[in-house]
């Protein structure tokens, strides 16, 4: 099923494009994440740290939690977050801003914790958005 976008996100933009390409489940919640204010950088990053320590943590106790996945995407976050500079089209900031806020929702489309595919839709987004900015030296290959 194809999502529609608005008028405020043609389907030939990137984010038209982000959201055609996500099931329902997923492009419902990134249309959200799209609406909301901007991350600073360093917040997003903090933000980042702080839930693959958590995971870490919780790792522990849950045996369904893909650590390895989880980390490989927060890495690859950091490396979009280094790669942002003032020429970075703000539409493209709004969509790794938005996947990074999917990727910190535990409950999301597959709950983070609750199976061990609970990461494969945040590196599916991921993806999606490291190949609408042109960061393919980015993808996550194998999940």
């Amino acid at each position: 099923m194809v999502v529609q976008c608005s008028m405020n996100d043609p389907a030939d933009s990137p984010t038209g494009r982000l959201l055609a390409d996500s099931p329902p489940a997923i492009s419902r919640l990134l249309r959200g994440y799209l609406a909301e204010e901007l991350l600073p950088l360093n917040d997003l990053r903090n933000q980042i740290t702080a839930y693959l320590e958590d995971l870490a943590r919780l790792s522990l106790a849950h045996e369904f939690i893909d650590l390895a996945l989880a980390t490989m995407i927060g890495q690859r976050f950091h490396e979009l977050i280094d790669g942002i500079n003032i020429e970075m089209p703000t539409e493209h900031r709004r969509l790794i801003n938005a996947a990074a806020k999917y990727f910190l929702t535990e409950e999301d489309a597959d709950a983070d914790t609750a199976s061990p595919i609970g990461f494969d839709d945040d590196a599916f987004v991921f993806n999606l958005v490291a190949r609408e900015i042109g960061r393919d030296d980015l993808v996550i290959e194998e999940f």
